[in-house]
């Protein structure tokens, strides 16, 4: 997401975790994924291709201010203040807590 904030153009594997950060291609080029042919390939094509390469880097730059800690900390503040209003009480034998069964506290 730095790398997006910066204005860079950013070309990333197709793992989940950076495909989803990309929004499947939309705010940066993917590859497949230990495919150095596919890598040298989107590379080459973003070198070739300046309207490609510009409009990735503005719609990446758009898309990380999903990742800006005013907006993600702000989201995280709207979770505690749900479960605090709506949510039910837990503790540390809470059956709630998947690891306290399996730690032998329920």
């Amino acid at each position: 997401a730095e790398a997006m904030a910066g204005g860079a153009t950013v070309v990333a594997s197709d793992i989940p975790a950076f495909a989803d950060v990309l929004g499947d291609g939309k705010f940066g080029a993917l590859f497949e994924s230990e495919n150095s042919e596919s890598l040298a390939k989107v590379i080459i094509d973003l070198i070739r291709d300046d309207t490609k390469r510009s409009d990735l880097a503005a719609a990446g730059a758009v898309q990380a201010q999903r990742f800006d800690w005013s907006q993600v900390g702000e989201e995280i503040f709207e979770v505690y203040e749900l479960a605090m209003v709506k949510g039910q009480k837990v503790s540390l034998t809470s059956e709630n807590r998947p690891w306290s069964r399996l730690l032998g506290r329920d």
